[in-house]
């Protein structure tokens, strides 16, 4: 009995062995069989090798379509204006084709009252232009007259002085003479006749007779004496400042007269010049109204297609399409005309990248409204001062980078502000070892990448050079044909342990005394040149590990988003990227 238990229960054991066994070997089987299965899956979908190719640095911008040239046609009235009529928006129309017409009836009324103004200018001004001539020949006139009258005066002077002067001295001194010859005559016969009558041989009334001829020819001679003397003394002094006074009388006179033929003339002269402005403003207000006049029809400078203002982003505020018996500002732009025959893409560029771009860049720009059909174009321009952000975004800085579009068949087709995104190609990498950038992940500024080791992953640092939005350059840490995985691992597949401190070092890093890897600026497998400026542009990206990677010593970035160091172009310009990785 004993012996049968023990019999059984030694079978039970054995039976509890064997299935337990074959339960462990069927586990292992199954768990081999979906290692197997998950690794081969992996190895199709999710792990590639890297491998040495060229790749395009590219960047990809927004915007909409414009004419390279056209031109804004505006009201060029001065004043408002009604809308008469006007072309159909989308007409395609040559050059002198009429626009739009404005009302002219008001202007065309000035027209007719300053065409009035400008004839009674006119005849102001020959009115002032004879006026001035006849103030010239009255001031010939009166100068002649006043010089004559100088002139007469300087004659009596010297007449005067040298004639009539001399010739009253002369005759007053004869006087003079001829009246003492006399007394001294009638003196000797008196008194011959004195003696006479003292003797009897004289009567009384003879003697009496002599006596008073005596007497009259003392008087005489003190009359002679008075002339002379008085002529000297009053008479020939006062004839000689009358006629001194006449003279420069004469001379004031003829400078009176010129200062008043001046003043009259410069008033003649003046009343001229007020006229004849007049009649040039008059003139210019006639010319500015028949200029406003032909403004009222306006005319297509240039082929182009009609594009109402209302229709663009600068339109009215309402949008309001123009029509006519609609009032039109002054300067208002009713319609823009643009040539289509060229057209660029107007993209925004982020300001961080703005500095890589050069005019000639070759672009991509492809457009939504054709079925996102692309087309060649290059670099024209970039902007020169950054543009504000939205409301939404008010620290957001753009730079409006416009592209040229390559004329082809399919360019014939576009028109203003269709939508357009633009891929502009900012470098060339040539023959580098490559990896998809989602398959490199970050802890701080270290970047590594996933390596399979049997059905598990490892982390390889690895260090970077330049990248495009797909592929990024592998400067250490791998080599052709090496596998990475290109995706984020699950929980359990990743293979314990910390870092290898040789590959670190191969990538330019070192553990510090925590056991966290550091930048280690004195490796020799780190070019320090490179990473350092790869640090500062990180610095003025846009992603966020580059902010929180601009220290070195600083918090740790985002783990999906790597960032590579810089590169120079073949113009000298250093270009790095940032790009969120998978997962």
């Amino acid at each position: 009995m004993d012996q049968r238990h023990c019999r059984r229960g030694s079978t039970l054991v054995k039976v509890v062995g064997s299935v337990i066994a074959l339960a462990v070997i069927g586990g292992g089987v199954w768990y081999g069989s979906t290692q197997v299965t998950l690794t081969e899956s992996t190895a199709t979908n999710d792990i590639v090798a890297a491998s040495v190719q060229d790749f395009d640095i590219q960047t990809i911008a927004t915007g909409e379509l414009e004419a390279r040239q056209q031109v804004e046609i505006r009201n060029k009235l001065d004043s408002r204006a009604t809308l008469v009529s006007i072309i159909a928006e989308g007409t395609r129309v040559s050059e002198g084709d009429v626009l739009f017409v404005l009302n002219s009836e008001s202007i065309e009324e000035q027209i007719t009252e300053e065409e009035s103004r400008v004839e009674t200018a006119r005849a102001d001004l020959e009115a002032a232009e004879n006026a001035y001539l006849i103030r010239v020949s009255d001031n010939d006139s009166n100068l002649r007259a006043a010089n004559l009258e100088l002139e007469l005066a300087e004659l009596a002077y010297q007449q005067w002085r040298d004639g009539d002067d001399p010739k009253e001295l002369e005759r007053l001194q004869a006087d003079l003479d001829s009246a003492q010859r006399n007394h001294k005559r009638l003196s000797g016969k008196f008194e011959q006749s004195t003696t006479l009558f003292e003797r009897d041989f004289k009567s009384l009334n003879d003697y009496e007779q002599e006596e008073i001829q005596l007497l009259e020819a003392v008087s005489r001679v003190k009359q002679a004496q008075l002339a002379l003397d008085t002529y000297k003394s009053y008479q020939r002094p006062r004839d000689e400042k009358q006629r001194s006074s006449d003279v420069e009388e004469a001379k004031a006179k003829v400078e009176r007269v010129r200062k008043q033929n001046a003043i009259e003339l410069s008033s003649k002269d003046a009343s001229r010049k007020n006229a004849r402005r007049q009649l040039e403003l008059r003139t210019d207000r006639l010319a500015k109204l028949n200029e406003q006049l032909s403004f009222c029809e306006v005319r297509a400078p240039n082929d182009g297609l009609v594009v109402y203002n209302s229709s663009t982003r600068r339109g009215r505020w309402n949008s309001e399409t123009p029509e006519p018996g609609m009032e039109i500002r002054p300067n208002e732009v009713v319609i823009v005309l643009p040539d289509t025959g060229e057209m660029v893409a107007s993209v925004r560029v982020h300001e961080s990248l703005a500095g890589r771009l050069r005019p000639g860049q070759s672009a991509t720009v492809k457009i939504e409204a054709l079925d996102s059909a692309s087309l060649p174009g290059t670099v024209e321009s970039i902007g020169v001062l950054a543009e504000s952000g939205n409301w939404r975004d008010p620290n957001l800085r753009e730079y409006t980078v416009r592209v040229l579009l390559e004329p082809g068949e399919l360019a014939k087709q576009l028109k203003p502000s269709m939508r357009a995104e633009a891929t502009i190609v900012l470098d060339r990498v040539d023959e580098a070892l490559t990896v998809p950038v989602q398959s490199v992940f970050s802890d701080g500024r270290l970047r590594y990448v996933y390596r399979p080791v049997g059905p598990r992953f490892q982390r390889v640092p690895v260090q970077l050079g330049r990248r495009s939005e797909t592929q990024a350059e592998v400067l250490a840490g791998l080599a052709a044909g090496d596998r990475v995985l290109t995706r984020t691992p699950d929980t359990g597949e990743v293979l314990t342990g910390g870092w290898d401190e040789a590959g670190l070092q191969a990538v330019g890093y070192r553990l510090d005394e925590d056991g966290q890897p550091v930048p280690d600026r004195g490796s020799r497998g780190r070019p320090s040149r490179t990473t350092e400026a790869s640090a500062a542009e990180e610095a003025t990206s846009e992603t966020p590990v580059a902010a929180a990677d601009a220290d070195a010593d600083g918090p740790v970035g985002d783990a999906d988003t790597i960032t590579t160091p810089v590169s120079t172009t073949a113009d000298g310009e250093k270009v790095s990227q940032s790009t969120p990785a998978a997962g």
